[in-house]
């Protein structure tokens, strides 16, 4: 614990007060990084206060016969090495407070615990609305039937059980793997309207199991589970318990068992899962199958192991690295840092324990504020897209708590606060020179005004090889991959068909240049009949002919030939037009690039020129394609030039799902075309994904992201 100052203006406050700590408490040491470490818990209201050894010094000496100076006083002669500092004993005492731990002696206590009481609820109250995205509702107690069932809790829990779970796992992972191919293509259904109710069905009954599990566990170490509640994410009601009495295990290994008790469950169900899913056929119990299986992995890996929120992943880190009140912790820093080095509040103390901590401290503060304000940013958007009028409600809520309430606060603190009492203009004059400068350099300083439109490198020049005749591939004459030109021979077919109608025709031929000599030597009048014939047939002959020419096909560009699989197909049929390969002219390239409506009318009136564009090909890291030409197509497209730019090739365009080709979009959009020149440094690929930036002028950021801001509101909620 670092010293604060011995003496604080503040203590005139607490320095008479007799407290000490409530009967219905009780202390557990733990063990910390090799530190220890206190835990004060109170079972009864479930509340919990961790403390350093130098803060339990002054706290297990708190006695109703003795006032806080007398304790402060007693523990700075025995300690004066390490006795907490009044500042500090402030402190404690506060978070004891607030914590419901204390009890007041004399005639303060009922006052004291009215206000302790008033305090708690608004505080519960505050906590709702921060979490509205989120709010909890307990049911019941489930801690008697647990007690009842603690036979099969052993048997869960037992070798022969872990053995089980173990087999499982392995089997069901090679199902998976077994299974891959199929297991991908599906996965786009998952999401299909029709496929909500069993979707619902498989979260709920994986949600009941999910907290089984850390309620067995917790249970299994000697912990309580006194709630067991309904939970609100996104609407949508899911079941919770709350196993926090975990957190008083002396043993680190026990709170964080109890904290993958859930995605312990979640594993196993969704190897019993695949294993059902394998072996059924089409039907209610293959659908089930699949959205549990599909769920239980989704939901462990992209929620429940993560850090960053406080899910199961979060507890989990913090028990194994010996991290206590990780969250806390991290805005603790985060204030301090604001504190120490803005304001020049000399007294401000970092949690941390040594400066690597203090970094990662504050990034994860940084990093944890980022990913829960984009997470609540997606819900939001979410439940707009499906109740337009509850999306405005959370908008609202949500500027209120994340806002409205913060800058309340800290103006209220920055006033009112006694740690600021020697730096308080200081710290009014740089927070307002901060915001200041932050606002004018959003609101008055230009920046360039960019688009990133996605698109895809093009062959300038290509064309689609197809067969001009019905017949069977006989023969390759030219490999796939070879340069090749005009006329060079591609694919041969032969049609036994049209071999045969030639001789009929030539026999036919024979037979009415035997009937011409015959009228000749008669000297019949129907001669011209006979000729007229022979000319018919003739061009019969003719067209015949040609078409037998064209069952060599043959190229009509320079460049490299690459064929559709013939080699696997020789000998099959083809009808007339089917599609043999494709011809690239590899000497001259564009890029494809697609911009939405909103963008795309600034692109015809702000004048964007040639120098204005830069293109960047996917896996050619930091070199620009050079641009030579630009233009934009005047006019409005629903088709988009490749599949690779929507939805179904991996691009990130919406599409409409129903849409066998992958290329019609849910939206119209503009294309733009610039010509790119060859470079011995770049790798042009026809195909190739890329990225084309558009700088169009310069003007305040804050302007930029308002029409942002308004043109995607004004596109999905046409409001």
């Amino acid at each position: 614990m670092q010293k604060s100052r011995t003496f604080s203006e503040n203590w005139h406050r607490v320095a008479t007060m007799r407290v000490s700590l409530k009967a219905t408490v009780s202390v557990r040491k733990q063990i910390f990084r090799g530190e220890i470490w206190y835990l004060i818990y109170d079972p009864f209201n479930n509340s919990f206060f961790r403390s350093r050894p130098e803060a339990y010094q002054f706290i297990a000496r708190l006695r109703s016969n003795k006032t806080v100076e007398q304790v402060w006083e007693e523990c700075l002669n025995k300690f004066p090495d390490s006795a907490p500092g009044q500042e500090d004993a402030i402190s404690i005492l506060t978070q004891l407070h607030h914590q419901n731990l204390l009890k007041y002696d004399g005639s303060t206590d009922s006052a004291r615990v009215f206000e302790r009481y008033e305090k708690r609820r608004q505080a519960e109250i505050r906590s709702r609305l921060m979490n509205i995205m989120f709010p909890r509702f307990h049911l019941f107690d489930p801690n008697p039937m647990l007690n009842r069932i603690e036979t099969l809790i052993r048997w869960l829990t037992s070798p022969l059980s872990i053995l089980i779970w173990v087999t499982t796992l392995g089997y069901g992972t090679k199902v998976l793997l077994d299974h891959f191919d199929t297991l991908y293509s599906n996965a786009e259904g998952v999401l299909a309207p029709g496929n909500w109710p069993l979707l619902y069905i498989g979260i709920v009954l994986i949600k009941v199991m999910h907290e089984s599990g850390h309620a067995i566990l917790c249970k299994k170490f000697g912990g309580d589970v006194h709630s067991v509640g309904l939970g609100l994410i996104i609407f949508t009601p899911l079941p919770f318990v709350d196993a926090t009495s975990s957190w008083g295990f002396r043993s680190r290994w026990h709170r964080a068992l109890v904290g993958c008790g859930g995605m312990i469950v979640e594993v196993f169900l969704a190897s019993l899962a695949a294993i059902v899913w394998a072996r059924t056929g089409e039907g209610t119990v293959h659908a089930v199958a699949y959205n549990i299986m599909w769920i239980a992995s989704i939901s462990t890996v992209f929620f429940n192991m993560n850090p960053l929120v406080r899910f199961d992943g979060y507890y989990i880190v913090s028990d194994i690295f010996d991290i206590p009140n990780l969250q806390g912790r991290s805005r603790q820093q985060l204030i301090h840092i604001i504190e120490f080095y803005l304001f020049g509040n000399q007294d401000s103390e970092s949690p941390a324990l040594s400066r690597f901590e203090a970094f990662w401290l504050a990034m994860y503060g940084v990093a944890s504020m980022c990913y829960r304000f984009i997470l609540f940013v997606a819900i939001i958007s979410f439940v707009a897209d499906k109740f337009l009028i509850v999306g405005l409600i959370l908008v609202v809520a949500c500027v209120v708590t994340w806002f409205v309430i913060p800058f309340w606060e800290g103006l209220t603190y920055m006033v009112t606060s006694p740690r600021l009492a020697r730096s308080r203009a200081r710290a009014i004059s740089v927070t307002f020179l901060i915001l200041g400068t932050t606002l004018s350099v959003l609101s008055f300083w230009p920046a360039p005004r960019r688009i990133r439109a996605p698109g895809i490198l093009q062959p300038l020049n290509q064309i689609d090889v197809v067969s001009e005749s019905s017949g069977i591939i006989t023969d390759l004459l030219t490999p796939s991959g070879s340069m090749v030109t005009t006329g060079t021979p591609l694919v041969q077919l032969k049609s036994p068909d049209l071999d045969f109608a030639i001789r009929e025709i030539r026999a036919e031929i024979v037979e009415v240049q035997a009937q011409t000599q015959e009228r000749k030597v008669a000297n019949s009048g129907d001669l011209d009949a006979v000729r007229k014939r022979m000319a018919f047939i003739q061009t019969r002959l003719a067209t015949l002919l040609a078409r037998r020419s064209k069952l060599k096909v043959t190229a009509r560009l320079t460049g490299k030939w690459i064929d559709d699989g013939l080699l696997g197909i020789i000998g099959a049929h083809i009808a007339r037009g089917s599609f043999l390969g494709r011809i690239t002219d590899e000497t001259e390239y564009r890029f494809a690039a697609i911009v939405t409506q909103d963008e795309a009318s600034n692109l015809f009136f702000d004048g964007v020129t040639r120098k204005d564009v830069e293109v960047k090909i996917s896996g050619q890291g930091h070199l620009d394609a050079p641009v030579m030409s630009f233009t934009v197509l005047g006019y409005q497209q629903y088709t988009l030039p490749s599949v690779a730019l929507g939805w179904m090739g991996g691009g990130p365009v919406p599409v409409i799902m129903s849409d066998s080709t992958g290329l019609k979009t849910q939206e119209p959009f503009f294309e733009m075309r610039s010509r790119v020149q060859l470079t011995p440094q770049l790798q042009y690929l026809a195909g190739r994904r890329g990225i084309m930036r558009l700088t169009l002028g310069k003007e305040p950021l804050l302007w930029q992201w308002w029409r942002q801001l308004r043109q995607t509101v004004q596109r999905r909620y046409q409001i």
